[in-house]
């Protein structure tokens, strides 16, 4: 049952030098930092709202 837990662990360990000090409670409980989105990925939707003030409410809706 623990090699489960441990394989979970050494995979989701991000790569470190050895002797490197690794957070725990981040690898098991995530980061408490909010993870914004890249300006890339977002610069065709501010394009588009910048054209298209209703693609925003668009954005807005369930699936979009």
């Amino acid at each position: 049952m623990w090699h489960a837990g441990l394989a979970l662990i050494r995979e989701k360990v991000p790569a470190h030098a050895h002797g490197e000090y690794v957070n725990f409670d981040q690898l098991v409980y995530g980061s408490r930092e909010s993870v914004r989105p890249q300006v890339p990925d977002m610069h065709a939707r501010l394009l588009a709202i910048a054209y298209d003030p209703q693609w925003a409410e668009r954005l807005r809706m369930p699936g979009a």
